[in-house]
């Protein structure tokens, strides 16, 4: 990790840039007990996670965050700024 050139380097050595940079380690998500399989609800665990969220945001006209309050606040501000309510 390269916070001064924001790049993430993997143990294979593809480099990744960033412009958000969350670290979380050992946490296992709440999936809901119903939902969870629906076309638009995301768990946010690995990249692919990410990136299947941020091709549905591009699409999305409304957004709800499931999470703890802090962690919840923070990715309101984050999607509020990039346009989603």
């Amino acid at each position: 990790m390269d916070l001064g050139e924001w790049v993430v380097e993997l143990s294979t050595g593809e480099q990744h840039e960033y412009d958000h940079l969350v670290i979380a380690t050992g946490v296992q998500p709440v999936q809901l007990s119903d939902g969870h399989h629906l076309a638009g609800v995301h768990v946010l665990r690995t990249l692919d996670d990410a990136v299947a969220l941020r091709k549905s945001l591009l699409e999305a006209s409304s957004v709800v965050v499931v999470g703890p309050a802090s962690w919840g606040r923070r990715r309101r501000r984050l999607l509020a700024s990039s346009g989603a309510r």
